[in-house]
């Protein structure tokens, strides 16, 4: 006669079967996490490629404003002019006070938004609305940026390099005020304008001039136990000065650090209304992030290096790099997914 299981043998049973089930499903999310990682780095080098692309045939065609409408990464504050002097940058601080800050996102209040015309529109859940307003912060970009106003010899580099008009935020849900600088023929797109809509809240088109806000990479970054180092960035791309000089993180040394180098990286947005991405060929879409998904503002940004000139050599405004919605370039992006293969 056979005997059935005991109660004690089919617990452990169980207990094996639901330890394997946990292990495999843990296993399986690490090696999603991996390759979502392992995309994110390829993504940054084809965008970087697609977009070195698309700059030669504009250039070769003698294109202008070919890369108009980047996203500033930058929050005006509404009710008077948005320029700040020109050539001074505000180092820390995110919160717009009285003109310009950088883009948070985590602090806007998109619970109730209006349209175009300032009118009651639908009402978002609180849920819904942070969900399609994840900011800079939640990445660690935020700490990795700086505002500067460039000066009127920048406007002209920056023309140059294919970038005439950019897109700004409205922090608020009010109507857009007049201090808009709104180029001649553009018109803000159909059904939203900054703040309104959370997917429409970058559409403010402003032409830059002289002291227009824009996000610049910050040179001097603080490391394990304080030590402040060159970012990795301004390494990675080629920006790099030695120095003896022993380096903070003070606004003195960030910009003593620029002068020496000769070099400031500005970042900008690759989004939907991106000339690159809608434009003749262009990208087609948004650069999607996979790392991410939606806790970012713009899944990849195009980095340009403005270079001064002198002694008889001219000041040059290029195309740089990408890099990731943390700020991440390829090889920083490709440590981590190395440190998170050994970690598995």
């Amino acid at each position: 006669m056979k005997k059935g299981f005991t109660l004690i043998e089919l617990i452990v049973v169980i207990a094996i079967l639901a330890f394997v089930t946990m292990v495999g499903i843990h296993s399986y999310g690490n090696l999603r996490e991996v390759q979502a990682k392992k995309m994110n780095v390829a993504n940054i080098k084809r965008v970087y490629h697609a977009l070195a692309t698309y700059d030669t045939l504009m250039r070769e065609e003698a294109k202008l404003n070919y890369f108009d409408y980047f996203d500033s990464l930058v929050d005006v504050s509404p009710g008077g002019a948005w320029t700040g002097t020109a050539g001074t940058y505000t180092w820390t601080g995110t919160a717009v006070s009285g003109q310009a800050g950088l883009y948070d996102g985590s602090w806007k209040n998109l619970v109730v938004l209006k349209n175009a015309n300032g009118e009651g529109g639908r009402t978002y859940t609180l849920e819904e609305a942070k969900d399609e307003n994840r900011g800079t912060r939640e990445t660690g970009l935020l700490a990795k940026l700086a505002l500067y106003h460039v000066t009127s010899n920048e406007v002209e580099l920056l023309k140059s390099a294919g970038i005439r008009n950019v897109l700004l935020h409205n922090p608020s849900t009010g109507q857009a005020s007049s201090y808009c600088r709104i180029p001649t023929g553009v018109n803000v797109p159909a059904g939203g304008g900054p703040g309104f809509r959370p997917d429409m809240s970058a559409y403010y088109p402003a032409a830059l001039e002289a002291g227009s806000p824009v996000a610049v990479l910050k040179p001097l970054v603080a490391g394990r136990g304080g030590a402040v180092s060159i970012s990795d960035t301004y390494k990675n791309l080629g920006y790099f000065q030695s120095s003896t000089h022993t380096w903070t993180t003070s606004d003195a040394d960030q910009e003593k650090y620029l002068a020496t180098v000769g070099t400031k990286l500005l970042v900008f947005g690759i989004g939907q209304s991106a000339q690159c991405v809608r434009g003749q060929m262009g990208l087609g879409e948004p650069p999607y992030n996979p790392v991410f998904d939606k806790r970012h503002y713009r899944s990849y940004l195009a980095v340009f290096a403005i270079t001064e000139g002198g002694q008889g050599v001219a000041s040059t405004c290029k195309l740089a790099g990408v890099v990731d919605c943390a700020g991440q370039t390829y090889k920083e992006a490709e440590y981590n997914v190395l440190w998170q293969t050994e970690l598995n």
